[in-house]
């Protein structure tokens, strides 16, 4: 359960537990732990996910009193940015030869490969900076999903997954295209992969 439990039945009762836990929390150390008021917090109809020391969970108890008492589209705003609601990113890619090393400079392949490489280590890095300061522990997921070429040509763009390199949740996932005639097990232009999408659209969904 992330945030709230099922003590708070009520709109009413959600703002009585929040004005307790405003005035319990206004007595403690603003860097007590989250696990230190764990339990007073549950019993009060709230969990994990308001932060993860008093102050930040004060800061975003504060935000959406601010928000019920008075709706405000900047309050809105900010109160769901801090509330990490995103775990799972999939990242297609289905053309070129995807891999972490002798890619660049064959066909399709180029500067969108070391971008989205990039791209996943810094979205892991903020992923998990954000549920830690919520307090959260949740581990988040991150998939790049490109095609398998059987026919690797001295690359891993054969290995159907592969870690990537400085990260811990992110991975490449490799699906092949496939015909009526089996597995394409060479790489094609990205102008000639429109007959395969509809299918390689139902087996990455199978896959992940």
């Amino acid at each position: 359960t992330m945030m709230l439990n099922d003590r708070i039945q009520s709109l009413r009762g959600l703002q009585s537990s929040l004005r307790k836990a405003e005035e319990y929390l206004m007595g403690i150390p603003q860097d007590t732990p989250y696990s230190e008021f764990n339990h007073r917090f549950q019993e009060l109809g709230l969990e994990k996910g308001w932060g993860d020391c008093a102050k930040r969970v004060l800061d975003t108890i504060h935000l959406l009193l601010d928000l019920l008492e008075a709706p405000d589209p900047a309050n809105l705003e900010k109160f769901l940015g801090t509330i990490p609601m995103m775990f799972n990113v999939v990242i297609l890619s289905p053309h070129g030869y995807f891999a972490q090393s002798n890619v660049l400079g064959y066909p399709d392949t180029g500067g969108q490969v070391v971008y989205i490489l990039d791209q996943v280590r810094a979205l892991e890095n903020e992923m998990l900076l954000r549920i830690k300061q919520q307090g959260l522990d949740i581990t988040p997921k991150i998939l790049i999903v490109t095609r398998l070429l059987p026919d690797a040509v001295g690359t891993t763009c054969g290995q159907r997954v592969e870690k990537v390199i400085g990260t811990e949740h992110t991975d490449i996932l490799r699906v092949p295209f496939r015909s009526e005639n089996g597995i394409l097990r060479k790489w094609i232009s990205r102008f000639d992969v429109w007959p395969f999408l509809e299918s390689y659209t139902e087996d990455v969904a199978n896959e992940i």
